[in-house]
């Protein structure tokens, strides 16, 4: 059987970021990785999905978050 797939709006609710933040992001050549079925739908493996979100940094605390930006 074959995996289900997402499409940018359902990727974009699960991440709560826009369709066009998403678009920006494939641009740039990030974000999660997408597969491309005609000149205009892509669609998003939920594995890619799964390792994208596991990839991100984990904060515990918002001073957390500024340490590690006065250290980029």
């Amino acid at each position: 059987m074959l995996e289900q797939l997402l499409t940018e709006r359902e990727l974009s609710k699960l991440l709560g970021r826009s369709v066009a933040s998403l678009q920006k992001d494939r641009v740039a050549g990030r974000g999660v990785p997408f597969v491309k079925l005609g000149p205009r739908m892509v669609r998003y493996h939920s594995a890619d999905v799964a390792s994208y979100i596991a990839g991100l940094a984990r904060f515990r605390s918002t001073s957390q978050v500024d340490d590690n930006e006065r250290a980029a």
